[in-house]
């Protein structure tokens, strides 16, 4: 479903229009005055600079300004801002992110199904989508496994095992060959989580960057390795002590603990910050008309915490999206 801010553009944009069609029918009725003595010209001149005429012309002047902007948003890109951590170290809390929309094909802005397919989803891509279980969240994740594909999940070792399955008559069939994912070393990365007990009882977490020859005084320093999916590499964050609650998470029928096939029309995400992510581990797959558009570009990043004020420019992150 369309949320607020883009139903209240559509409503205005369209307001607009009704002025813009209005003012342009009325000055084709001054242009014709001039060739048609029938027509009281001083009548119709001081009628387009009453203070009415003024006011709703400068609002349809905002029309052509307004459409421009309808077509962008809704049909070539779409800004937005990175609020949590869970895509770190790719995407950092208070990086300003560009979503292309158009690369996986149109769609209709109020009820979002597809005019026009493109292409679809590859295994690595980031996309930002629609939270199947509340329309009106936007959320973003990195494509792990596609229609068909088999996902295990070790949440030991932290790492996926990824099988291509290809169709047969009765059923889909996972050759041995078939693994898509592999890892390096893991090693200490530069962000540490603090973690805070509150009065409540209820563990308060926080990311910070600290060099690697600096000690930890407070939290955990976590760790890195590069994740390869189907030749795209990126690099995801583990927490050392954390172990994922594997009664939480989402059960498939006919499927162990941990395992997955997607279905058709669906996609498996995660977060690369792989314990301080929700995901499709604990809440299921993301259905293709959830799709919003792939993140391609941070365009700006603030230095920020998450739910405090920015404090600083990051004009280092400014570019492509690993």
């Amino acid at each position: 479903m369309i949320n607020l801010f883009s139903l209240l553009l559509i409503s205005i944009t369209f307001i607009t229009g009704i002025f813009w069609v209005f003012i342009n029918i009325l000055e084709k009725k001054i242009f014709k005055s001039k060739c048609n003595f029938d027509i009281d010209k001083n009548k119709l001149f001081k009628y387009t600079k009453h203070k009415h005429f003024v006011w709703i012309s400068s609002i349809a002047s905002m029309f052509p300004g307004l459409l421009v902007v309808i077509i962008i948003r809704f049909f070539l890109f779409e800004p937005f801002q990175i609020p949590s951590g869970s895509m770190m170290p790719n995407l950092l809390i208070g990086d300003f992110i560009l979503v292309n929309k158009f690369i996986y094909g149109v769609k209709e802005p109020i009820t979002q199904s597809t005019i026009l397919s493109i292409s679809s989803p590859h295994r690595g891509d980031v996309i930002v989508f629609k939270y199947p279980l509340n329309n009106k969240l936007d959320y973003i994740k990195r494509v792990i496994g596609i229609p068909g594909d088999r996902i295990s999940y070790n949440p030991i070792n932290k790492e996926i095992i990824i099988q291509s399955g290809t169709s047969s008559k009765k059923s889909i069939v996972f050759p041995q060959n078939s693994f898509l994912s592999s890892y390096s070393i893991s090693q200490p990365s530069i962000f540490v989580q603090t973690l805070l007990l509150q009065k409540n009882n209820q563990i308060d977490h926080d990311f910070i960057e600290l060099n690697l020859d600096k000690p930890v005084s407070m939290g955990i320093r976590m760790l890195s390795k590069k994740e390869t999916i189907a030749n795209h590499s990126h690099d995801i964050l583990t927490l050392p002590i954390y172990q994922d609650q594997l009664n939480n998470y989402y059960y498939q029928s006919n499927q162990g603990l941990g395992n997955w096939t997607v279905p058709k029309g669906n996609y498996f995400v995660m977060g690369d910050n792989r314990d301080n992510s929700s995901d499709s581990r604990y809440w299921g797959f993301v259905p293709e008309k959830n799709i919003v558009g792939k993140a391609v570009l941070i365009w700006m990043s603030l230095e920020k915490k998450e739910n405090k004020w920015p404090t600083g420019i990051r004009i280092h992150r400014i570019g492509k999206i690993q």
